[in-house]
């Protein structure tokens, strides 16, 4: 996962999601990580080629 991603609660959602630490720390959905998607099974949210599709990425 990214240096800059974070798994929180989101207020709107009540789902855990990844939110990018760079975009600020409010939760609001516009600093949503943008390399996410759905999980059925563990029903919350989970990194998809966040190296590939966010500009922000840094891996540890």
């Amino acid at each position: 996962m990214c240096i800059y991603a974070e798994e929180r609660i989101s207020d709107r959602t009540k789902k855990i999601m990844i939110f990018c630490k760079r975009k600020g720390k409010d939760r609001t959905l516009d600093q949503l990580c943008i390399s996410q998607r759905f999980c059925p099974q563990k029903d919350r949210y989970i990194e998809a080629n966040q190296s590939k599709n966010c500009k922000f990425c840094k891996n540890k």
